[in-house]
C-alpha cells in the first residue's frame, strides 16, 4: 500500500478519491432501483458496496484482490449472501 501526502483544499489531486465515491454512489443508486428499497437503507447499501469493492480483484492488481497482494492470504467471502431475495411469509387462517 502506498502512501501518497497532497496539499490541503487541492481538489485535482484528490480525483481518485473522488472517482471511488462517485462510482460507490451510482452503484449503491442501481441497487436501490433494482431492489426498490427504502432510502433509509442508503448508507448500509453504501458500505456493502465498499466492503464488496475492497474484496474485489483490479485491473491495477493483476486480478488479485489488495489483501491478497500484501499479507498473501486470500479473503474469507463464503459469509457472503444475495442482497436481494423475494421471501413469502405463510400466515395460518385462525
Amino acid at each position: 500500500i502506498l502512501c501518497y501526502f497532497t496539499q490541503p483544499l487541492i481538489l485535482y489531486q484528490n480525483g481518485i478519491a473522488k472517482r471511488r465515491n462517485r462510482t460507490i454512489n451510482e452503484q449503491s443508486k442501481s441497487i436501490t432501483e433494482d431492489c426498490n428499497l427504502s432510502s433509509f437503507l442508503k448508507p448500509e447499501e453504501v458500505a456493502t458496496k465498499n466492503y464488496l469493492i475492497n474484496r474485489s480483484p483490479t485491473k491495477a492488481n493483476r486480478r488479485v484482490i489488495a489483501k491478497e497482494k500484501y499479507s498473501s492470504i486470500k479473503p474469507y467471502i463464503s459469509h457472503l449472501k444475495t442482497f436481494d431475495y423475494i421471501a413469502y411469509m405463510y400466515i395460518s387462517k385462525e
